[in-house]
């Protein structure tokens, strides 16, 4: 316990260690660091880590196509299960259904299940036009959603872009790449290996920046800055 009654490593002493990386990434964005950037930067870096958790948990595309495959067929082998007229009649005279209505309904549910799931296996994020899987790591994200690089290159343009807006001088693309780095880093990550030069790498992403999918969340930051910089907090 120190001097201040707080333990080594209390959220506190996190909260300053994770600022202070904040203002190394407005540094790289800004010479004169407005006060209330650090911390709006880190509110935004929340975002980058919460898409960079889901990223790492999401399926691949040969994952997804498997259990897709899978879902589709333990569907009808259930179905099937479903025609035995021995096994419905004795369930429906052992528990609690009253009638066979809820099994034809259940069996209905279940073929439309099938051929959506059928549907989804030939979506053009899992296949070519050959019906073939598609090579290279990229994961079948939701609609309107992008990677962690991408939220990241995209709070750090926002930001950069606001900034301008302001009057202040547009950064090199290197410092703009070495603030995305920073900012990137600024969470833990279990990213393998480390790059030479730490500022490349980041052209696509800044080059996404403008993705229609990105811009609720270029907007939100913009708004956030707003009421911070006519504030001053």
């Amino acid at each position: 316990m120190d001097a201040t009654g707080r333990q080594p490593g209390s959220e506190h002493e996190a909260k300053a260690v994770h600022l202070a990386k904040m203002r190394k990434v407005a540094g790289c964005i800004v010479d004169s660091v407005p006060s209330w950037l650090p911390e709006a930067l880190s509110e935004w870096s929340f975002n980058v880590k919460s898409q960079d958790s889901i990223d790492r948990i999401w399926p691949t595309r040969k994952e997804m196509w498997n259990s897709l495959a899978h879902g589709a067929s333990s569907a009808i082998e259930l179905q099937t299960v479903l025609t035995d007229i021995g096994l419905t009649g004795f369930l429906i005279a052992n528990s609690e259904l009253e009638s066979d209505e809820f099994l034809h309904g259940l069996s209905s549910q279940l073929s439309k299940f099938t051929a959506c799931a059928a549907k989804a296996c030939r979506s053009p994020q899992l296949v070519g036009k050959d019906g073939k899987l598609l090579p290279g790591a990229s994961k079948p994200l939701l609609p309107g959603v992008m990677p962690a690089r991408y939220v990241c290159a995209a709070i750090i343009a926002e930001t950069i872009s606001f900034l301008a807006d302001l009057g202040k001088p547009v950064p090199s693309k290197r410092k703009a790449h070495n603030a995305a780095e920073q900012f990137w880093k600024a969470w833990p990550s279990k990213a393998k290996g480390e790059r030479t030069d730490p500022t490349k790498g980041w052209t696509r992403y800044f080059d996404a920046a403008g993705d229609q999918r990105l811009m609720s969340l270029r907007n939100e930051v913009r708004r956030h800055f707003n009421i911070r910089a006519e504030h001053g907090i």
